[in-house]
């Protein structure tokens, strides 16, 4: 029942502003963009560096390199090598990332400030060490 209210209302969406931002659609964009975010100072200057990231440095390196990624690799080798690169990326998200069902912001900020406290005391003993 859920699956059949999503398809079927899914047509009444607008397209997502990201989506239209990286196929150039930038008009679109700032009206899907606005219409979901209002508009504010802070949401005018998300969109604004949206539309720049997207227009500028996604863009460079699709156009760059995925020509060459398809001559080299063909177009099942392109997606596989797509597989294979999402995967680690995932497993190695999975491992860096922790748990955090269950836990307060503050217990998470409280992890990852131990994590920098522990290399940043590592770091020290290093150069101490060294200096002997």
């Amino acid at each position: 029942m859920v699956i059949c209210c999503y398809n079927f209302t899914s047509f009444f969406w607008p397209e997502s502003p990201q989506w239209l931002a990286s196929k150039g659609r930038f008009d679109e964009c700032k009206t899907a963009f606005r219409w979901l975010n209002g508009i504010d100072e802070d949401s005018e200057t998300e969109l604004k560096n949206l539309i720049d990231n997207q227009s500028k440095y996604l863009s460079t390196i699709v156009l760059k390199f995925a020509p060459k990624v398809f001559k080299a690799f063909g177009l099942h080798g392109t997606f596989l090598l797509y597989g294979i690169v999402t995967t680690l990326c995932t497993l190695v998200l999975y491992w860096y990332l922790p748990e955090t069902k269950d836990k307060t912001l503050q217990e998470i900020e409280e992890h990852f400030k131990k994590e920098t406290r522990e290399s940043t005391e590592s770091k020290e003993e290093n150069k101490t060490l060294v200096a002997h």
